[in-house]
């Protein structure tokens, strides 16, 4: 396996770690990676197992990487309660107008994946 493939199983494997520890459903979970409408929630053991790759493009690394840097802003927000951390993005917030970070990001695609991004690690988009 090249370094490149290996990072990417590495990264993959992360993700799938989170969406686990953020107990987000798996056809939320095909919406979020932006992977294909077809793609079947119980395709996605093929991913989490490593049969079948993610997509190698740049769109599907920001989401990915995009999610475990939101999960080290959590758990920097959280330092001493992983748990809180952990539900922080199925948890309605006012600042998101009542809605769940998750319903942001599923709703606008990368664009609230950003946002959410950005309200965590409080860093504006120039």
């Amino acid at each position: 396996m090249s370094q490149e493939n290996s990072t990417l199983a590495q990264l993959s494997r992360d993700v799938f770690n989170l969406f686990g520890m953020w107990h987000i459903d798996p056809k939320d979970q095909i919406v979020l990676l932006g992977l294909p409408e077809n793609i079947r929630p119980r395709s996605l053991n093929s991913y989490r197992t490593q049969t079948k790759t993610l997509p190698d493009d740049a769109p599907t690394i920001e989401r990915m990487e995009s999610f475990i840097e939101m999960h080290g802003a959590l758990l920097h927000a959280f330092p001493h309660n992983e748990r809180l951390a952990n539900y922080w993005i199925t948890t309605k917030s006012g600042f998101f107008n009542d809605m769940r970070p998750l319903d942001v990001m599923l709703n606008s695609g990368i664009d609230g994946i950003r946002y959410v991004l950005n309200h965590l690690t409080q860093s504006e988009v120039w």
